[in-house]
């Protein structure tokens, strides 16, 4: 398949092998080369290599069945392609179904699970979309109020006095504090719960602040309210 450039199908292929035999020297230089053909960066190679042959991407029930590590393959590559890779690696999906429609045409099959599955079809941080900057404006009012609130502002102050702990999780604290108290706005509008809600509201957010005034000016009000620059909340 590499030699062919159909590079999604070789790190399939090198994933699932890697999967049986760990110590397989030729599907990892094949699994490394289809991961930059793809558009990983050199320095995220390995960290895809990490998760790969501990038996929790290929379902070991069904070792022939390559659906759960082309789902796989499918998330890295789009997180790829989205300019993330340094985020969290995809969780592999085990679906009983995948050994059940192994023999349909893909198309055919997707269709199948989309009736009975959807939720396997949504991308990771839901499907919420900021329209314009009117509305990242509006949008970002309504954080303004939960960040000034008197509830937010203890928790901050908690968490900045809290001893023990570096910087980096204190970060992660701040991050999560954040998701939290905004998820009564955020899961309503179709974004997902937690930190890649945030993470997907935030990368589209940052389209606005680069090209609007008003919008950039706010986000400068949300950082001194949060304490934290609001692109530390892509994770």
């Amino acid at each position: 398949n590499f030699q062919i450039s159909e590079h999604r199908a070789a790190l399939r292929d090198a994933v699932a092998a890697l999967e049986l035999v760990r110590s397989c020297a030729s599907a990892e230089a094949v699994a490394v080369s289809a991961a930059k053909a793809l558009g990983c960066r050199d320095d995220a190679v390995q960290r895809m290599l990490e998760p790969i042959g501990g038996g929790r991407i290929l379902d070991p029930g069904a070792p022939l069945v390559l659906r759960c590590v082309e789902r796989w393959v499918r998330d890295v590559v789009t997180a790829w392609e989205d300019g993330d890779f340094e985020g969290p690696l995809p969780e592999p999906k085990h679906l009983p179904a995948d050994r059940y429609l192994d023999g349909l045409e893909e198309r055919d099959r997707d269709e199948v699970l989309k009736k009975h599955l959807p939720e396997y079809f949504l991308p990771p941080g839901g499907t919420g979309i900021v329209k314009d900057p009117t509305e990242c404006l509006t949008l970002m009012k309504r954080w303004e109020e939960i960040f000034s609130s008197q509830e937010f502002q203890e928790k901050r102050k908690d968490l900045w006095a809290k001893q023990g702990i570096n910087f980096p999780q204190r970060l992660q604290a701040t991050r999560a504090m954040v998701a939290e108290s905004l998820a009564g706005v955020l899961e309503p509008m179709g974004f997902a719960p937690g930190q890649p809600g945030v993470t997907r509201v935030v990368r589209q957010m940052q389209v606005y602040w680069s090209a609007d005034r008003r919008c950039a000016a706010k986000a400068l009000d949300l950082e001194e309210l949060a304490d934290i620059s609001l692109a530390d909340l892509i994770e």
